[in-house]
């Protein structure tokens, strides 16, 4: 039985700024148009889930948006689909338990989980930063080369970004999912 065949792969990141701010969004699709450019406009459709606050992540509002996300793809059948959640670390740092409890809600549900640590302009900017989304808007439209923007900052276990700041697992997950996409296209 051979491997199936896939047109497009759609990666619905559940974020957890708004859908005015657009940080998150910005920096994500900054990675993948700097390290998997090839593919980026052709097989990966990026889509967004806007959670405003970690606290909201299984909420009904965020559980419909993904629903109705899912049901935008209109070409479903020969589409892969997968959910990530992003979160930062800084905002759940004085609660340990709350990493395991969002790892076991995207486990349970047959989603990714993505940590940013500190926050995800730590792994994208490490300096200080005054305006958040201002500094966002212009690192997307500002070139990157992946010199600027090593591969090895998101590809980090989950245990190592409890601990350390400016790395993530970004990588480690979208790594598995994009070389599926990758192989089925070369076959």
């Amino acid at each position: 039985m051979g491997n199936i065949r896939y047109d497009v792969c759609y990666l619905i990141f559940v974020v957890e700024t708004d859908s005015i701010s657009l940080t998150d969004e910005r920096y994500i699709k900054k990675f993948l148009q700097t390290h998997y450019n090839e593919y980026y406009n052709l097989l990966i459709k990026p889509m967004f889930v806007y959670m405003g606050s970690n606290t909201k992540y299984d909420s009904s509002e965020v559980k419909q948006n993904i629903r109705l996300q899912k049901e935008n793809i209109y070409d479903y059948k020969n589409a892969y689909v997968k959910v990530i959640y992003c979160f930062d670390r800084d905002r759940i740092n004085k609660d340990k338990g709350k990493i395991d409890d969002y790892i076991n809600y995207c486990d349970t549900n047959g989603y990714e989980f993505v940590i940013f640590s500190k926050n995800i302009e730590d792994c994208f900017k490490p300096k200080r930063i005054k305006n958040k989304v201002e500094t966002a808007k212009n690192y997307y439209s500002s070139p990157i080369s992946k010199a600027n923007l090593p591969i090895s900052i998101f590809e980090n276990s989950v245990d190592i970004c409890r601990t350390q700041n400016g790395v993530s697992n970004l990588n480690i997950v979208l790594k598995p999912i994009l070389e599926k996409i990758k192989k089925d296209e070369k076959e």
